[in-house]
């Protein structure tokens, strides 16, 4: 999910749930340095919203882990 220019995402969701990484696209077009540990609230509000904005599907059923 986009917040303006930071990205968060949830890459292994199905094996490793609580992994979360966090990218400062201005900064970082490349995606290479996860700053999520540098930013624990902002990553627990984008948690919040995942969830909040999840829509289930029968096809691709990945479910969000409650936080």
């Amino acid at each position: 999910i986009l917040f303006g220019d930071k990205k968060v995402i949830r890459p292994d969701l199905k094996k490793n749930p609580d992994r979360v990484e966090l990218y400062d696209l201005a900064k970082d077009p490349g995606e290479t340095k996860d700053i999520a540990a540098q930013y624990p609230e902002f990553v627990q509000d984008a948690l919040k919203k995942m969830k909040a904005l999840h829509k289930p599907n029968p096809v691709f059923p990945l479910g969000l882990v409650d936080r």
